[in-house]
């Protein structure tokens, strides 16, 4: 499974987001932008399953270096492999 967002206004309109692996090898998601609410997850699926409970997950593009930010899933293309 893959999540991706485009970006859709400013001046990285039409860059891909990918959910960002901090260096730990854990994603964040998190309801609100406050570090006291995030929870580490470690793969994709429980991202996923979060996202589905209204969550939000941290993504970016480290190759653009877009910093990570907090996607609902409504927002979110959710690639079966």
């Amino acid at each position: 499974m893959k999540l991706e967002y485009r970006v859709i206004r400013g001046k990285n309109k039409g860059k891909i987001l990918t959910p960002h692996k901090f260096k730990d090898g854990h994603y964040v998601v998190s309801k609100t932008r406050f570090k006291s609410d995030h929870i580490m997850m470690s793969s994709i699926i429980e991202v996923y399953d979060h996202l589905k409970k209204g969550y939000r997950v941290r993504m970016g593009n480290t190759e653009h270096k877009i910093s990570p930010s907090l996607i609902k899933l409504d927002s979110i293309e959710v690639i079966s492999k």
